[in-house]
C-alpha cells in the first residue's frame, strides 16, 4: 500500500467528521477522509488488517482503506469520502416505509459481505451505515472481521484467514443488525442503547416492545432478521 505523511499542523487544519474510541475521522480533501488512530491502538494490528482489506474487492459495499497514513504521533489510513452519503442515525425522521427499505437494502450487503467475501463486520449500528438514496455502504472498515464461513477464501486471504476472529461470528452480526434495526425504527440514540435493554417497558409501541423482549431473548435472532417480518402495505402488517 501506499503511504503518506501528514504534520500534525496539518492534522489541525482538517475537520473532524467523526470520533470514536479508537480513532478520529477527518475530512481530508471534498474525496478523501481520514482515520487517525489513538495511541491505545494496537497498531501492528490494526495496520496488518488494513493492508488486507486494501486488497479485498469489497469497495462498492464498504469505504475500504486506500492508502496508509503516517503521523509524527500515530497512524491511520485513507478512504473515499461519502460526503453525500448520510448515516442512518441521521435518518431518523424518515417515515417507517422508507426506514424498512433502506434496512431490506442493508441486509443484502451484509449478507453479500458474510456469504460471498467471508467478511464480519463486528460493530454494527446506525452510525456504521450509510444511506444514499437506496445505496448503502458500510464504513469503519478496520474493525471488520474474517469469520468461518467460506474455506474458499482461504485463496484470497492466505495465511490471515482464519476459523474464527475473537469469538465474534456471523450469527452475532445479524443479531447486532436486528438490535440495529430496531433502534432505528425507534429513533433513538445510542445513549438509550442500555437504558431500553434494561427497561423495554419504556418502548410505547406493544408490538415493537415484543419484538424487542424476542430479539433480546431468542436465539433465532442470531439467523434470522426482524426486517424481513416488517410489513408496511395497507392490508397486513406485522409492526406498523
Amino acid at each position: 500500500m501506499e503511504k503518506i505523511f501528514i504534520t500534525e499542523d496539518k492534522l489541525q487544519e482538517l475537520n473532524i467528521i467523526g470520533s470514536g474510541k479508537e480513532g478520529i475521522v477527518y475530512e481530508y480533501d471534498e474525496h478523501t477522509a481520514i482515520k487517525i488512530f489513538n495511541n491505545e491502538v494496537n497498531l501492528d494490528s490494526k495496520m496488518k488488517k488494513i493492508s488486507l482489506l486494501h486488497d479485498t474487492p469489497i469497495q462498492f459495499f464498504a469505504t475500504i482503506p486506500e492508502k496508509i497514513v503516517n503521523t509524527s504521533d500515530s497512524s491511520g489510513y485513507s478512504m473515499e469520502y461519502k460526503k453525500d452519503y448520510l448515516d442512518l442515525s441521521d435518518l431518523g425522521k424518515l417515515k417507517n416505509r422508507k426506514k424498512i427499505e433502506l434496512l431490506k437494502q442493508a441486509k443484502i450487503v451484509l449478507e453479500l459481505l458474510h456469504n460471498e467475501y467471508g467478511i464480519v463486520v463486528g460493530d454494527i449500528r446506525c452510525e456504521n451505515i450509510l444511506a444514499r438514496d437506496n445505496n448503502i455502504v458500510f464504513c469503519d472498515t478496520d474493525n471488520f472481521k474474517i469469520g468461518d464461513l467460506n474455506p474458499e477464501l482461504l485463496n484470497i486471504y492466505g495465511k490471515y484467514y482464519v476459523r474464527k476472529y475473537d469469538n465474534y461470528d456471523k450469527g452475532l452480526d445479524i443479531f447486532s443488525f436486528n438490535i440495529m434495526s430496531l433502534f432505528f425504527l425507534l429513533n433513538s440514540s445510542k445513549e438509550d442503547i442500555v437504558d431500553y435493554i434494561l427497561n423495554t417497558e419504556r418502548i410505547a409501541n406493544v408490538n415493537i416492545r415484543n419484538m424487542f423482549t424476542r430479539v433480546l431473548n431468542e436465539e433465532e435472532f442470531t439467523r434470522n432478521y426482524i426486517v424481513d417480518d416488517l410489513l408496511v402495505n395497507k392490508t397486513k402488517r406485522k409492526l406498523f
